[in-house]
């Protein structure tokens, strides 16, 4: 096993693990032999909610952090929230924001009012485009705090060490545990899947879109 070198998520321990003459005693067998990668898939559904969740918090801390010190910050004899321009980033990106986390807390509520079985299928491709838009919102809200935060934004220490942080971290939330155009696409295939699919309840094709 060796580490590899990531530029953001420097706590998640990335590593290249290479398996050469393993034996795994039958005991020690999960399931069914040969369907490993079916196990995984049935909980993508979860991972991806809750890369979603954790990439939305961290768009509302480098947010929130910006916003405090445009309150505190001066320049050209203003403090920068009487600038409407800045007004306008914070505005911009926490609409974003919010309604990301609107979303995901819908997703939440579902997922523990749905059985297992019917949210795979229903929230499935919608899942997937929650975690992508997450890493967009993320991207978004990241880059208004650096620059906000101005010359402060690009240090790795001082007042804008964590929006700069943060922003090393948006692509490690836009790839791992499905990347962005691969989600966007799922969750169109799986519209299209659904749709195509005879509704039982109704006894005609189609189903009510939820995209």
């Amino acid at each position: 096993m060796r580490r590899l070198k990531v530029s953001g998520h420097l706590t998640s321990g990335t590593a290249f693990i290479e398996l050469s003459d393993v034996k795994v005693p039958v005991s020690n067998l999960i399931g069914q032999e040969g369907q490993g990668m079916k196990y995984i898939m049935t909980n993508f559904n979860h991972e991806r909610l809750t890369i979603a969740i954790g990439v939305t918090r961290q768009a509302r801390v480098a947010l929130s952090a910006a916003f405090e010190y445009c309150l505190q910050r001066k320049a050209f004899g203003k403090v920068l929230m009487e600038q409407a321009v800045v007004r306008y980033r914070l505005a911009k990106a926490g609409a974003l924001l919010e309604s990301q986390w609107a979303w995901v807390e819908q997703f939440v509520y579902q997922m523990t009012k749905m059985k297992k079985e019917e949210a795979d299928v229903e929230l499935g491709g919608l899942t997937a485009m929650a975690k992508a838009q997450a890493g967009i919102v993320l991207d978004e809200c990241a880059r208004c705090a650096v620059i906000l935060f101005g010359g402060n934004g690009f240090t790795t220490t001082g007042r804008g060490e964590i929006a700069e942080r943060i922003y090393r971290d948006v692509p490690g939330a836009r790839i791992p545990g499905g990347s962005e155009d691969v989600m966007l696409d799922l969750a169109v295939r799986q519209l299209v899947n659904e749709l195509h699919q005879p509704d039982q309840a109704h006894g005609a094709t189609g189903r009510s879109s939820k995209l």
